[in-house]
């Protein structure tokens, strides 16, 4: 009854969520991201203040960074919304199906859900604390836009929070370990899935660990325990939750250091 279940109708093409189809989707996503800056300009252009004639460069430097996150964050949207819409029309039997080859786009139980926030918590903790051992005797010269935006007063970090707890959460984890864990695993194997899904998830990350190394192993580290989620829960919901917790604890850490110290 169950193979019933899952049996197209006559007529009907089933699509395979497999590794070249993963590819496909999370290089569309990349695709649209550069392709939604040209979208986020004219809203940054109408979000960000005009400069009044003269203007420091303290100043000049801060509207630049403002621009530059809001053009960021509206093509972040922009680029997520499309692919999760592309992923619903060509793959709507795998997204809600609970195994290791489907998407798991399931919200879980609310135990799964105060587990997977109180995991995110740690791992949170526990990069900020290695973080911070890392800084007394390495300071980098320079920073990834959006870890700079992360640590600047004003306008830039709230949008930067928006971003991070709002937004980030709620479409990284379908993509990566959703629509690419279940890709992957399809055509190779869950260790290799869980092996590519978080090289590309590092992948994504470059521009802002390349200049801070210790952000790296953090981002690794909620990258397995995200997977470790996906595979005890069999749903994205617990993995959605410990990547909201992990950025409200790390943005809110931000936000203090940056306007309370």
């Amino acid at each position: 009854m169950e193979a019933n279940l899952r049996t197209p109708r006559q007529g009907t093409k089933l699509r395979v969520l497999n590794a070249k189809w993963a590819i496909i989707l999370f290089l569309s996503f990349c695709f649209l991201q550069a392709f939604g800056m040209l979208v986020g300009i004219p809203v940054a252009r109408y979000l960000t203040p005009r400069e009044s004639s003269p203007v420091s460069e303290q100043l000049l430097a801060q509207h630049k960074l403002l621009f530059l996150t809001i053009s960021i964050m509206v093509a972040y949207l922009f680029s997520a919304i499309i692919t999760m819409v592309l992923a619903v029309t060509f793959f709507p039997r795998v997204l809600k199906q609970r195994g290791l080859t489907d998407a798991a786009f399931v919200l879980g139980s609310r135990g799964q859900l105060a587990m997977g926030a109180a995991m995110g918590f740690l791992v949170a903790a526990g990069a900020m604390l290695v973080n911070s051992i890392v800084s007394l005797w390495y300071v980098p010269t320079q920073l990834g836009t959006l870890t700079t935006a992360s640590l600047s007063q004003g306008e830039s970090q709230i949008w930067m929070t928006i971003v991070a707890v709002l937004f980030a959460p709620i479409t990284e984890e379908p993509i990566f370990r959703g629509i690419l864990f279940g890709g992957f695993t399809y055509s190779f194997g869950p260790k290799w899935g869980a092996l590519l899904s978080t090289l590309l998830f590092l992948l994504m990350h470059l521009p802002e660990f390349i200049h801070f190394w210790p952000y790296a192993i953090a981002l690794t580290a909620l990258s397995g325990i995200t997977l470790f989620l996906r595979l005890r829960t069999q749903a994205i919901g617990p993995c959605v939750a410990a990547h909201f917790t992990y950025n409200l604890l790390v943005m809110g850490a931000a936000t203090v250091l940056t306007n309370f110290r």
